[in-house]
């Protein structure tokens, strides 16, 4: 009925005057669709899994924790006292406890043999299902731990993760529970200290080797996955020399987001470790498939006998990683490797966690050509105006120059047709091309090699060099 007049409302006219009964029609419209949105809203979360809430012995766990200290410490002693006072009375008599046994019938002493065989069995039961209600349930752990934004993430998207109890990571020995226990009664402390920690080993347990089929982990009815210590990102961070790296746990990279395992690659600003090195580059930020493994191969399968070197080189970003989105188009289509001296990546001029457009690699020649300021060519007179835009020179993707580079500045060189080589070859091929043709001369053609030039150079102007000597 909603649906079918929403519809019929769609089609009436809605620019009437207030007050008319467009308005009022309009007005209608506006409410049919705050409530459609809001039926959508509560759709979409009647869909998603709600947390276990405290239910049955939950609540009574619950209760307990918060009755006031007190009353707690008050019914501790005084259940010990009256267990004492039992057993002393118990052992006071207990003589003519057994004389009153002997001298019952066989049915009653049989009937007192079951009930009391019974009562431990019904003991028995109650204590398995308690501890392993406290030891296997995640209700037991709701009964504190209300916490309903993890909850959803492990019910919804947990992958396998979302079959275990909180108990089959969360571990921790008997005196660590009894001593919990009591300080929670004794303190009573506002937030829950830290318990139950994951450590590696835990992790271990199901991302472990299978022998059948090595490079892959297994457990005994469960999923196989990749075995974690042969990717590379693993091994880079596990096999470190660094202090600080070998206190890394699994929980310092995964940590919360494991609940519903998004993987580590996408918390890596999130762990205290990399939060300074941001993917800024053209808003790429803004995109949810760009992530760290992206450029770094933080999954690159390395055979078993491969060295921390090798992962750290497969984790370093190549000329590949960066063309999978740096299509060759534009400025890079120009790109001519044979005119490039470099034998570095992409990364070793442009830094993707700092810089924010291309020309931010201009300031980074330096990294590497330090010592270049000192040469004449660079720190002389003629060339001290641009020392530090080697840009205006060196062509980016193609950084050797050539004689036509210099035109860009040396303008009057080519209007006066002044091409004047100091080098016994000639490297104003270009130059000419542009110029109009040289005199005629009589000298010699000074060609490149043994192959004669296509065309003359220029006509020397300067004196010729004196002829060698003996001496010489």
């Amino acid at each position: 009925m909603r649906a079918a007049l929403a519809s019929l409302l769609t089609q009436l006219p809605r620019d009437a005057a207030p007050g008319t009964p467009g308005d009022t029609l309009s007005a209608l419209q506006d409410t049919l669709a705050r409530d459609s949105m809001a039926a959508a809203a509560g759709a979409i979360r009647d869909t998603v899994t709600p947390p276990p809430l405290p239910g049955g012995m939950a609540t009574v766990f619950r209760f307990l924790f918060q009755v006031p200290q007190w009353i707690q410490i008050a019914g501790a002693v005084v259940g010990a006292v009256v267990a004492a006072w039992v057993l002393y009375r118990i052992w006071q008599h207990r003589l003519g406890i057994v004389t009153w046994l002997k001298t019952r019938s066989r049915e009653v002493q049989l009937g007192l043999a079951a009930a009391v065989a019974l009562g431990v069995i019904v003991a028995s039961i109650v204590g398995m299902k308690s501890w392993d209600y406290m030891m296997h349930n995640n209700d037991f752990c709701s009964g504190c731990h209300v916490m309903n934004a993890p909850f959803q993430k492990f019910a919804a998207g947990a992958g396998k993760h979302q079959d275990l109890n909180c108990h089959d990571c969360h571990q921790q020995g008997m005196y660590a529970n009894v001593r919990q226990l009591v300080l929670w009664v004794a303190e009573r402390p506002e937030k829950i200290g830290t318990h139950a920690p994951v450590p590696n080993a835990r992790c271990g347990a199901c991302h472990m080797v299978a022998p059948e089929t090595p490079g892959v982990a297994a457990t005994a009815g469960r999923e196989r996955w990749q075995h974690a210590q042969r990717l590379a990102g693993h091994r880079v961070h596990f096999e470190s020399d660094s202090t600080v790296l070998q206190k890394l746990q699994c929980v310092t990279c995964h940590g919360a987001e494991v609940h519903r395992f998004v993987p580590s690659t996408r918390t890596c600003g999130q762990s205290g470790c990399h939060e300074k090195q941001a993917v800024k580059l053209a808003g790429m930020a803004k995109l949810p498939e760009i992530s760290c493994v992206t450029c770094h191969a933080f999954r690159a399968d390395l055979p078993g006998l491969a060295t921390r070197d090798s992962a750290v080189r497969a984790m370093v970003p190549a000329e590949k990683q960066c063309l999978t989105c740096h299509q060759m188009t534009g400025l890079l289509a120009r790109y001519k490797p044979e005119l490039d001296p470099h034998k570095g990546s992409c990364g070793s001029c442009h830094d993707v966690h700092a810089h924010t457009t291309p020309a931010d690699a201009k300031g980074s020649c330096t990294k590497c050509h330090a010592e270049l300021s000192r040469s004449p060519f660079h720190a002389g007179v003629n060339h001290r105006r641009v020392q530090s835009q080697c840009a205006t020179c060196h062509v980016p993707h193609a950084a050797a120059v050539d004689a036509a580079d210099c035109v860009t500045c040396h303008t009057s060189v080519r209007q006066r047709g002044l091409f004047k080589t100091p080098l016994p070859f000639d490297t104003n091929t270009v130059l000419r091309n542009r110029a109009a043709p040289p005199p005629a001369s009589t000298l010699e053609p000074q060609g490149k090699g043994d192959v004669l030039p296509e065309e003359l150079p220029p006509v020397r102007d300067s004196p010729a060099p004196p002829p060698a000597t003996a001496a010489d």
